[in-house]
């Protein structure tokens, strides 16, 4: 005896429809089951023939204008229906730009503000501490005496000697 498990549908509509191929499932789309897929069909059709009857092209043009509106029309409908927010989503994003935004824009610019004040300060410093060591080595007596005037035991400073005498 098999004892499987045997998953529930999640609506009835599953539950009855077989699962539809591409193949079919295109099919549906493009079937001419409407007045208008049929007026469309068709003045693609008198479009095509106008290369060899040259009238067809006359009635094709304005039968795909027509097409193109209607079609136009219904994809701004489809478009208003399901891009619009609804009022619950405009709160949030009232709320998120109103409440959010300016909050995040302002510590940004504090940020920004607070690095450069530190750069600025720091190159400060470091100027401030470099010419400290200028001076200091400018006033030092090591600067104003040669390494050869201090009694060492160089012998570097043994040969200049020789060589200047």
């Amino acid at each position: 005896m098999n004892r499987e498990v045997k998953q529930l549908p999640i609506s009835a509509d599953e539950a009855t429809a077989p699962p539809v191929a591409l193949g079919r499932r295109i099919w549906l789309a493009l079937a001419p089951n409407s007045r208008m897929k049929r007026w469309t069909y068709a003045g693609i059709i008198l479009a095509n023939l106008g290369d060899f009857w040259g009238a067809l092209p006359i009635i094709a043009v304005p039968m795909l204008v027509i097409s193109a509106l209607y079609y136009t029309w219904m994809a701004a409908r489809w478009l208003r229906a399901q891009l619009l927010w609804k009022v619950r989503n405009r709160i949030l994003a009232s709320f998120v730009f109103v409440g959010i935004v300016p909050i995040c824009l302002a510590l940004l610019i504090s940020v920004t503000i607070g690095w450069f004040l530190v750069g600025a300060m720091g190159t400060n410093l470091t100027n401030r501490q470099f010419e400290a060591t200028l001076d200091q080595m400018a006033t030092s007596p090591r600067m104003w005496s040669s390494p050869c005037t201090v009694q060492t035991q160089n012998p570097g400073c043994l040969s200049l000697k020789r060589s200047v005498q």
